[in-house]
């Protein structure tokens, strides 16, 4: 299973719980695993969703850029930090991300931008 289909499949899981479950509830979940594995940056990553969600964006920035800072290589990461900085209009620092998520194995928000830009 490549990357980014393990990492949507992680991820996707994770947001089906959180629609089953109270969304604070969920958050709360990801806290205390990054409480009890700080250095795992998954739990990071999701909650930036889940903020994102909320419509809390620079929180959200936040836990994506924490994912990266721990995994530098977290497509998922790229992917979903990119997204936010395009809806914020910052097409640039998006494009970064879009290349390093495809070098990392995720070319999502790569093609997504390459076909916006069309």
């Amino acid at each position: 299973m490549s990357e980014e289909k393990a990492g949507a499949s992680f991820f996707g899981a994770i947001l089906q719980n959180a629609l089953h479950k109270d969304l604070d509830a969920a958050i709360a979940e990801q806290l205390a695993l990054v409480e009890s594995d700080p250095a795992n940056p998954k739990p990071y990553c999701a909650l930036g969703t889940f903020f994102q969600m909320q419509g809390r964006l620079e929180d959200a920035a936040l836990m994506f850029r924490r994912a990266l800072e721990l995994d530098p290589d977290f497509a998922l990461a790229h992917q979903y930090l990119g997204q936010l900085l395009v809806s914020r209009g910052d097409l640039e620092a998006a494009w970064h991300h879009a290349r390093e998520g495809a070098r990392c194995g995720n070319r999502v928000l790569l093609n997504l931008l390459t076909r916006h830009d069309k």
